[in-house]
């Protein structure tokens, strides 16, 4: 009990991250190795930055990997994502 009354209280948050890509966007002719998503918390109380890396996004394309996901300066909750492998033309799933 002694452990707990100095630790006082707290929550954790659970809220769900939303993502959304940001680039590159629209009728994209060459591959540009990267993908930059926007990450928002529903809750306000902010993005654990630790907790971001190359897991948090899949491609429906075989073969293509995540190598790195850095924030973009400037850019609050955008992270971009490095990949190696080739998107082919059309329409991929993020």
């Amino acid at each position: 009990m002694a452990v707990a009354a100095a630790l006082g209280s707290f929550t954790i948050d659970t809220t769900r991250l939303t993502g959304a890509v940001v680039a590159p966007t629209g009728n994209i002719r060459t591959d540009a190795g990267f993908i930059d998503v926007r990450w928002s918390d529903g809750s306000g109380v902010g993005i654990d930055t630790t907790s971001i890396g190359t897991d948090d996004l899949a491609l429906s394309v075989p073969g293509v990997q995540f190598t790195a996901a850095l924030p973009v300066q400037g850019q609050a909750g955008v992270y971009r994502y490095y990949y190696t492998g080739s998107v082919p033309d059309g329409l991929v799933s993020v």
